[in-house]
């Protein structure tokens, strides 16, 4: 069944989720596992891992993050959302900064 979920998101994000689940499945593949195998080691059903293969976006964050840790891939989580990579972070935090610094003087510095 498809997720209601996945109709909300936008096109780029369920090609993302959709990539991610390919990924998923061809590095489980490459393992040799089984879905049956990989639910139990997992400790999920095996709608959930056929579910996080598709992509779906109503399975857990944790659920992938745990996949991931199955598969020996887990330091790849290290790399989500890293404030070196964080472009619109970079950019607005460039955006605030004030556009003259004033030097501290004596004077500044007693009020």
């Amino acid at each position: 069944m498809k997720s209601k979920l996945l109709d909300s998101f936008p096109p780029k994000l369920q090609k993302q989720l959709q990539t991610l689940g390919l990924n998923l499945k061809v590095a489980r593949k490459k393992r040799k596992f089984s879905i049956d195998e990989m639910a139990l080691r997992t400790r999920v059903s095996y709608d959930t891992i056929s579910r996080a293969e598709k992509g779906d976006p109503s399975v857990s964050f944790g659920i992938y993050a745990q996949i991931l840790s199955v598969l020996g891939l887990a330091q790849d989580l290290d790399l989500i959302g890293t404030p070196e990579t964080d472009e619109l972070g970079s950019v607005l935090m460039e955006q605030a900064l004030p556009e003259r610094i004033r030097r501290i003087t004596k004077r500044t510095r007693a009020k």
